[in-house]
């Protein structure tokens, strides 16, 4: 079978004309029809196309000015990866400085349980907050998609996580065991909060506020929970669980992870239009083979 190369540009022939037919059916923009997603079935609605590496470069969001997106999205989990490697060197001080702090610890005799649970019933009551994709109309399927997103997302980056600290194998301030690096209630934390920053997002919806003010305070609000998930970091750090920059790559793997599943299954719905603008795969019978065609503009 003749595999046809895919074709970066504008396509004027009859048969690209087809593939873009076919393609609206496959991967229908916001606003066609009004309808969610075009009521795709849940088996397919969700992870389509490459909008999952928005997080790791914002094209979509920066060619709109979504400065907020970025920053929450893409800035956050590279300064935790980045500072989780840099710093390393600082580990004995901040363990020792953090161990210092009377306000944190207060549920160290659980193993720091109480609070990860907490946040994570935190994301899941932000499954239910109205959403910019919901047209008004508070789509009952936009909320099994957030679900969705949240289990995954979750349960991927806790199973990085695991798989990892064998791989680094660092032992643990209090020298318990050797799993210490990455923190996995960190990544938990930050995942689950990370969630949360995007349901507030879709909800207050900054990025169209024209008030500055409104708009900065808006932005200020959706980052909040990023404090929930700092504060579950460094109670691991004082109960001498973890180093910072373990809790610091737990959390980056955490935010980057959700962060990805969130944008695989909402960036068209949020934005209008993905990673691809147009994409799409068929049968070309005159050349007797599957061709691919990609419109994108950079």
């Amino acid at each position: 079978m003749l595999i046809a190369s895919s074709v970066i540009g504008t396509a004027t022939s009859s048969l690209a004309q087809s593939s873009q037919d076919m393609l609206r059916q496959l991967l229908p923009q916001l606003g066609d029809d009004g309808k969610y997603k075009h009521d795709d079935p849940w088996w397919s609605r969700n992870f389509q196309g490459f909008d999952f590496l928005e997080p790791l470069i914002p094209r979509v969001a920066a060619s709109r000015g979504d400065v907020g997106n970025i920053v929450l999205d893409s800035g956050v989990p590279y300064s935790l990866l980045t500072t989780a490697f840099a710093a390393r060197s600082t580990d004995q001080a901040t363990l020792t400085g953090i161990g210092r702090w009377g306000w944190v610890g207060i549920d160290e005799r659980q193993d720091n349980w109480p609070v990860l649970a907490g946040l994570f019933a935190l994301a899941g009551a932000g499954v239910f907050l109205p959403s910019t994709q919901d047209g008004g109309q508070y789509f009952g399927d936009v909320k099994i998609d957030r679900a969705l997103v949240l289990v995954l997302g979750a349960a991927t980056a806790y199973g990085t996580t695991e798989s990892l600290k064998y791989v680094l194998d660092r032992r643990r301030p209090n020298g318990e065991d050797s799993l210490s690096r990455p923190s996995g209630h960190a990544t938990g934390g930050f995942a689950a909060m990370a969630f949360l920053s995007n349901v507030l997002r879709d909800a207050l919806a900054p990025e169209k506020e024209p008030d500055l003010g409104v708009r900065i305070l808006k932005e200020a609000t959706t980052a909040l929970p990023y404090l929930g998930a700092s504060y579950l970091a460094l109670e691991r750090v004082h109960g001498k669980e973890h180093f910072l920059t373990d809790t610091l790559l737990g959390g980056a793997i955490g935010a980057f992870t959700m962060n990805m599943f969130y944008a695989w299954s909402f960036t068209r719905t949020k934005y209008g239009r993905g990673w691809f603008e147009d994409v799409s795969v068929g049968y070309d019978p005159r050349l007797r083979g599957i061709e691919a065609l990609v419109h994108h503009r950079f």
